[in-house]
C-alpha cells in the first residue's frame, strides 16, 4: 500500500510485505491442486476415476447437446471388461494384477487423444469418452482398445495374457442423459461378453427390450418355488446292451402359470447367474429322493448339480438330509456334475466329490468336452 501526503512537503509511503502471504497461497492453490487430483484420478493407473468420469460424461451430452442441430459428429461412449483378468490375480497374486492394470492404463491412454477421456470405473473394467466424425470411427478406437488389451505384457519375465470385451454406444435422441448413455454401453457390453472373448458389441434397441425381458423372468423365477411351479420331469436311461430301462435322469421344468413351459435353456442360466440355482438344486435333490423312494429298491434316479450349486453350497449337506428325509437308499442316487467343476477348484472339488462317494452314491460326468 503506498500512501502520499503533501504537507510540509513530505510524503510517506508505506510498505507492506505480502511475500509470505503469497507463499500461503501459493501453498493454498497446490493443496487444492492434491486434493483435486486425489478426488479425480485413480490412484493406481492415473486415468480419471469413475467420479470425475460421470461428471465428465455428462458436460460432454451436455456440450453436445447445446450446439447446432447441423453439427454431424458423434459422441461415443466406450466400456471395456477385461476377460481372464481374474484367473491372473488367482495365479499370480494382486501385486502382478496391479501392474498389468497399470501397463493397459498406459497403453489406452495412449491410443485415445487429449481431447477425449480414459477412465478406470471399476476393479478391471475401463471407459472413455470420444467424440468422433462417424460411428465407424468410434469401433476403431474400440478396435485398438481391444488389440491393446489383447497383446501379450511382460511383467518381471512373466508373460500376461488378457482380452477385453467391449460395448459400444453413441449419443442419440433417445438417450436422456448420463444413466441412460451408460446403461446403454452397459448393454452392449454384457452381449458382447455374452457372444464370448474379445468381441465388440454396439447397442442396440432390441438388447434394452432382452434385458426388461430377462428382469422380468427373474422377478418371477425368484417365487417359482414358492408358488410350486417349479416341476421335475424324469428321462428314462436305457441299457442298450439288455434294452433294460436302468435308471431316471431328472430333469428341472418350470411350468409359467402364463407363459407356459419355459426351456431350462432359459431359466437354468438366469438362476445361476442370480444364485438361485443353489436352492432350486437343494429343492430337486429332496423331490427326487421322496419321488424314487416310493418305488422299488432297485430303480436309480440321476440328479444334476450346477458348477454354482457345488461350489456355493455345501453338497453334502444337501445330500445327506434329503436321504434322511425320504429313506432312499443311497446306491440308488447318482450325481451328475459337469466338467467344469472339476476345472474350477480341483483340490475341494475331489475333496467333496470322495465324501459323496463314501455315502455310497454314484457320481457321473455330464456335457463332458
Amino acid at each position: 500500500l503506498t500512501e502520499c501526503r503533501h504537507r510540509h512537503g513530505m510524503m510517506f509511503v508505506t510498505y507492506t510485505d505480502v511475500t509470505e502471504a503469497r507463499a500461503r497461497e501459493l501453498q493454498l492453490r497446490n493443496k487444492e491442486m492434491e486434493v483435486r487430483k486425489l478426488a479425480e484420478i485413480d490412484d493406481l493407473t492415473n486415468l480419471t476415476n469413475r467420479r470425475a468420469f460421470d461428471d465428465l460424461l455428462s458436460a460432454r451430452i451436455k456440450t453436445r447437446r447445446d450446439r447446432s442441430s447441423n453439427d454431424n459428429d458423434v459422441l461415443a461412449l466406450i466400456l471395456i471388461d477385461l476377460d481372464r483378468f481374474k484367473p491372473v490375480n488367482d495365479t499370480y497374486g494382486h501385486a502382478l494384477g496391479d501392474a498389468l492394470l497399470q501397463v493397459l492404463a498406459d497403453r489406452f491412454r495412449g491410443i485415445i487423444r487429449e481431447t477425449d477421456t480414459m477412465a478406470r470405473i471399476g476393479g478391471d473394467e475401463f471407459a472413455a469418452i470420444v467424440g468422433v466424425d462417424s460411428e465407424r470411427e468410434a469401433l476403431k478406437f474400440a478396435t485398438r482398445l481391444r488389440d491393446a488389451a489383447k497383446a501379450p505384457v511382460f511383467i518381471n519375465g512373466t508373460e500376461v495374457n488378457v482380452d477385453a470385451s467391449i460395448g459400444v454406444t453413441f449419443l442419440a435422441d433417445e438417450i436422456a442423459g448420463t444413466e441412460d448413455f451408460l446403461m446403454a454401453a452397459d448393454l452392449a457390453l454384457y452381449a458382447a461378453k455374452e457372444e464370448g472373448r474379445g468381441t465388440i458389441r454396439t447397442y442396440e434397441p432390441i438388447l434394452a427390450e432382452r434385458a426388461k425381458k430377462k428382469y422380468s423372468l427373474e422377478k418371477d423365477l425368484r417365487s417359482a418355488l414358492n408358488k410350486d411351479e417349479i416341476i421335475l420331469y424324469y428321462q428314462v436311461q436305457r441299457d442298450l446292451r439288455t434294452n433294460t430301462n436302468v435308471g431316471y435322469e431328472a430333469l428341472m421344468r418350470w411350468q409359467h402359470p402364463t407363459r407356459g413351459l419355459i426351456s431350462p435353456v432359459e431359466f437354468i442360466p438366469l438362476a445361476e447367474e442370480t444364485g438361485l440355482i443353489v436352492e432350486m438344486g437343494r429343492w430337486a435333490l429332496r423331490q427326487a429322493a421322496s419321488d424314487f423312494a416310493k418305488l422299488d429298491d432297485t430303480t436309480r434316479v440321476a440328479v444334476n448339480v450346477s458348477p454354482v450349486q457345488f461350489l456355493n453350497s455345501d453338497l453334502v449337506a444337501d445330500v445327506k438330509a434329503a436321504l434322511l428325509e425320504s429313506n432312499l437308499e443311497p446306491h440308488r442316487l447318482e450325481i451328475e456334475i459337469t466338467e467344469d467343476v472339476l476345472i474350477e477348484d480341483t483340490d475341494n472339488t475331489l475333496k467333496t466329490l470322495l465324501e459323496l462317494r463314501k455315502l455310497g452314491l454314484q457320481l457321473s460326468l455330464d456335457d463332458f468336452g
